[in-house]
């Protein structure tokens, strides 16, 4: 398991959870303050986990959003992510599905 964080004057702008699964890396949490977004903090914390995956030769990164989440899921095509996977009321609090999204880093 590994984690990052990004600050700009002593405050917390975002983070990245990920972990290793056999030859794969899964982002398990992931978020950027909403007045950091759109200044590049997102793309820098996924190219770090990125970068790590690499070290023991993941490949693929992939991960789970919801599926009304828009904003997010343009932000990890832009990433070069796409969607593999759909699972059906995933997310709770409201219940909602969720979208798989993988990249291929080899």
């Amino acid at each position: 398991m590994a984690g990052w964080v990004t600050e700009e004057k002593d405050q917390v702008t975002g983070f990245l959870v990920a972990r290793r699964i056999a030859s794969d890396l899964e982002i398990l949490n992931f978020a950027v303050r909403p007045d950091e977004r759109q200044k590049g903090v997102g793309t820098l914390l996924i190219r770090e986990a990125v970068a790590w995956g690499k070290t023991f030769a993941a490949h693929k990164a992939f991960l789970e959003v919801r599926s009304s989440n828009l904003a997010a899921l343009l932000f990890y095509e832009r990433q070069g992510f796409e969607v593999t996977g759909h699972r059906p009321r995933y997310y709770a609090a409201p219940i909602e599905d969720a979208l798989v999204l993988a990249v291929t880093l080899a």
